[in-house]
């Protein structure tokens, strides 16, 4: 009676840790296997123009019962409607941070998906503008992103928390909400076990980014969103 679920939101906000750790509860996740292919495969650009005329739903078989994927983020809109959403969100300084150091600029996927305009379409070009610029690409991307999850789930049983707060008890919540039945101890056991920066980059974070980096507008609408998150900036 296990549901059908995705964990999705931006970049670099723990799918990766999130999908390991239900995946040792006992609760197969898969991380990123099915959802980037929309995004880069002829063959799943079809599925997805199919979808998007309403002729099928996007979905792959199950088990696995979950998929954690911050490219789903587009493609919600067309699961199957008993599908759980559940939005896992970072703080946003803490994504720039970690973002940045990458240097990719989702060429693609930003093209499609979100109408923020942005000239510099390599990692070079990217790391080629000042550090402004690029925490304000950043940022707008965060805002743009989490507002698509948002949108594209208002047909599905719909969830939000942030990776911060990720403990037993919330765990706990996701699991009862996907009529999963586990022990308690083998969960209380991974919790405890598994590190958050599973898939934390080696590189060293630039410490002076921070928010006065932000234009105006930009900071603007990044602290509304972050309050109504929980988020203080």
């Amino acid at each position: 009676m296990t549901k059908r679920f995705i964990i999705t939101g931006c970049g670099r906000s723990g799918t990766r840790y999130i999908s390991h750790l239900l995946t040792n509860i006992g609760l197969e996740c898969t991380h990123e296997i099915y959802f980037p292919h929309h995004v880069y495969s002829n063959y799943h650009i079809i599925k997805y123009y199919l979808a998007k005329l309403g002729l099928i739903k996007l979905k792959w078989g199950v088990p696995p019962y979950g998929e954690a994927a911050w490219e789903a983020a587009p493609f919600l809109q067309y699961l199957p409607s008993k599908t759980i959403v559940f939005h896992q969100i970072r703080h946003p300084l803490d994504y720039i941070k970690s973002r940045q150091r990458k240097g990719l600029v989702y060429l693609r996927i930003r093209k499609h998906f979100t109408n923020i305009s942005f000239y510099a379409d390599t990692i070079e070009g990217f790391f080629n503008l000042p550090l402004g610029k690029q925490v304000n690409y950043l940022a707008k991307f965060w805002i743009e992103w989490n507002k698509l999850v948002e949108l594209n789930s208002k047909s599905l049983e719909y969830y939000r928390y942030k990776v911060e707060d990720l403990n037993e008890n919330k765990i706990a919540f996701m699991l009862s909400k996907v009529n999963y039945e586990y022990d308690r101890d083998v969960l209380a056991y991974h919790v405890n076990i598994i590190d958050k920066n599973i898939h934390t980059l080696n590189k060293k974070k630039n410490e002076n980014i921070s928010f006065d980096m932000l234009e105006s507008n930009v900071y603007n609408e990044l602290h509304e969103i972050s309050k109504r998150y929980g988020y203080s900036i």
